[in-house]
């Protein structure tokens, strides 16, 4: 678009040209395509950054809600904006469903839960992959009961078909749990469009909370940091008004003090 138009464009049009782009996520892959054609898109971080900025500049807002942006919908219907927002988090919703969860994704649940022995398995996979040669370190028949869970035999089945001793069928099995992960993380990748609710209090925030539990407390921890910031920002603004009223109210006794 040449520059002269987009200084002529309407921030309600801008506003619209990115709530369009959200048309685009999380449908259904195409199973006709070829690699990464394959695999659903998910909205990044800067899809919402982009709506969040034109949203804000339009308001004249610090901070966008999601009672901010169905006030936004009343006012300009044509946007459509309640009703592509709320198609989006449905579409992402079934696309969660039909992939289920992933068993890293259990095992961080199960950690998140309490149980030590899926924290401890978390734990050497990290190691893993941050550095092969740590593998030989790690006892990984101390995993055998909670790799075993993820087979209908409640015993350590790789998935390649093949048998090994307890120790190496413990490790390739854990290693399986990460090519695992990586493929389910290429199919669902849910992470900025979860922030994004989290950060307007979308009522579906929650939900998808629930079918994504590997986001859930980094999303819990940004919106905390979020909240923080606000009333930190509200404390030192009060301060301040305090500060300019002392500082008036000593300027006006200065003023109207005489010496005797």
């Amino acid at each position: 678009m040449p520059a002269a138009d987009e200084e002529n464009e309407s921030p309600a049009s801008r506003i619209e040209e990115w709530l369009k782009r959200l048309d685009d996520y999380c449908r259904e892959p195409d199973t006709q395509a070829k690699g990464r054609e394959q695999c659903t898109r998910w909205p990044s971080a800067g899809a919402f950054e982009g709506l969040m900025m034109h949203v804000i500049f339009y308001l004249g807002t610090r901070r966008v809600r999601w009672k901010t942006l169905k006030r936004l919908d009343k006012r300009i219907p044509s946007l459509r904006l309640v009703w592509r927002v709320n198609h989006l988090v449905k579409r992402a919703k079934d696309r969660l469903a039909e992939a289920g969860e992933s068993c890293v994704g259990v095992l961080s649940r199960e950690a998140m839960g309490g149980r030590k022995d899926a924290e401890s398995l978390l734990r050497d996979i990290a190691r893993v992959q941050q550095n092969l040669k740590t593998a030989k370190e790690i006892d990984w028949t101390q995993h055998e009961k909670t790799l075993a869970q993820f087979s209908r035999t409640q015993t350590v089945e790789l998935a390649c078909g093949l048998t090994a001793p307890p120790e190496v069928g413990c490790y390739a099995r854990a290693l399986e749990l990460i090519v695992e992960n990586y493929r389910y993380e290429l199919q669902t990748k849910p992470g900025s469009l979860i922030g994004w609710l989290v950060q307007i209090d979308h009522p579906a925030a929650q939900e998808l909370l629930a079918l994504e539990h590997n986001i859930a407390v980094r999303a819990k921890r940004r919106k905390q940091l979020m909240d923080d910031y606000d009333l930190q920002r509200k404390r030192d603004a009060g301060r301040e008004r305090v500060r300019r009223h002392r500082a008036k109210n000593s300027l006006s006794e200065k003023r109207y003090t005489r010496p005797l």
